[in-house]
């Protein structure tokens, strides 16, 4: 899997420099951040934060991704994410927030690491 990474690097970063829509959605709302963070794609999510990709977009279902890294258990890219500037306490359409996922999931250094950053 990670011989694949360099490769993922360059594709993303020719797309956006031939202004390809690097932002597309699924059919479930989930775009290319809200996929690496659920996936444990780390390497790719640091890339993401590079190109000054959105972290607070929401899925259709309302979660943005560090809520979807929270229901994962993905702790190294949920602190990738607020580091970046993802919002801790971003409550999702249906009301539910990171620290609500991360709690639902029963990810205790998840919880720790979302209540330490104020949430």
């Amino acid at each position: 899997m990670e011989v694949i990474f360099p490769f993922i690097y360059q594709v993303l970063r020719l797309l956006n420099e031939n202004s390809a829509n690097i932002y597309c959605r699924n059919q479930n709302g989930s775009n290319a951040l809200h996929i690496v963070a659920k996936k444990g794609l780390r390497a790719v999510v640091k890339e993401l934060i590079k190109l000054k990709f959105p972290l607070d977009k929401l899925k259709d279902n309302g979660l943005s991704a560090l809520a979807v890294a929270a229901s994962k258990g993905q702790l190294e890219i949920m602190r990738d994410l607020i580091e970046a500037g993802a919002d801790a306490n971003q409550i999702g359409k249906s009301g539910l927030t990171p620290l609500y996922m991360a709690i639902k999931g029963n990810y205790i250094e998840c919880v720790r690491l979302l209540i330490a950053r104020g949430a």
